[in-house]
């Protein structure tokens, strides 16, 4: 699994087209894995394998959270990951389910931990408009 983080998030809900931030993301990870079904037969002297489905999951914290985003827990929301708040692409793009704890203790912020769930491809928009340059 290879992990990627940053500083900065934006998750966003899409309203007639047009895109809603609902939360910023304080910190947060990515991971990716692939599936890797064995096709080693009795007998072979390697074990081998195939590549299969891809998927992709994170962590992140928060503490701006708009309360609108908890009436869309099971919705399929936008997530763009940046590594800093005025790039002008996302490093990594993609549809997730979120799932929230909140945190409240006696000297410090408020604070949620969130946990997300890719549906379909994590993108990269900033590796995209490279090549493209």
């Amino acid at each position: 699994m290879a992990a990627q983080t940053g500083q900065f998030a934006r998750v966003t809900y899409s309203a007639g087209g047009t895109d809603v931030e609902v939360l910023k993301l304080r910190e947060w990870s990515v991971s990716t894995d692939l599936e890797r079904p064995d096709t080693t037969a009795a007998g072979d002297e390697w074990a081998t394998h195939v590549a299969a489905q891809k998927s992709w999951e994170g962590e992140a914290t928060c503490i701006d959270a708009d309360p609108f985003w908890i009436s869309q827990m099971g919705e399929m929301l936008t997530i763009k990951f940046y590594k800093h708040e005025d790039d002008a692409q996302p490093v990594f793009q993609g549809e997730a389910t979120f799932n929230g704890e909140y945190t409240s203790p006696y000297d410090d912020v408020i604070e949620q931990s969130l946990s997300y769930t890719g549906s379909g491809p994590l993108t990269s928009p900033l590796k995209d408009a490279q090549a493209g340059a």
